[in-house]
């Protein structure tokens, strides 16, 4: 899940951005162990679902991550050249 939400906001900013990096803010603020406690005790004592919660806890720092990079490649000079040529968003 983090690598879909960091290209969205990476590639898309604007509100878009704002939006998922606050919810994926909102994820961090809580300590780890305990939010995925408190995951794993509202769904229920299963092995999955403490997977699924640790999981949780774990994309934000990955979508955070992926956003960086994607910022990052898109201030690279062939993507100002693919701008500049008139390419589409398909083609950058």
């Amino acid at each position: 899940m983090g690598l879909p939400l960091g290209l969205v906001a990476g590639y898309l900013g604007g509100r878009a951005d704002n939006v998922i990096m606050r919810g994926l803010e909102v994820v961090l603020s809580f300590p780890g162990l305990v939010l995925a406690l408190g995951i794993t005790a509202v769904l229920g004592p299963k092995l999955i679902h403490a997977l699924f919660a640790i999981g949780v806890v774990f994309v934000p720092n990955f979508a955070r991550l992926i956003r960086a990079q994607v910022l990052s490649v898109k201030e690279h000079d062939f993507v100002a050249a693919a701008r500049a040529l008139g390419a589409s968003d398909r083609h950058r």
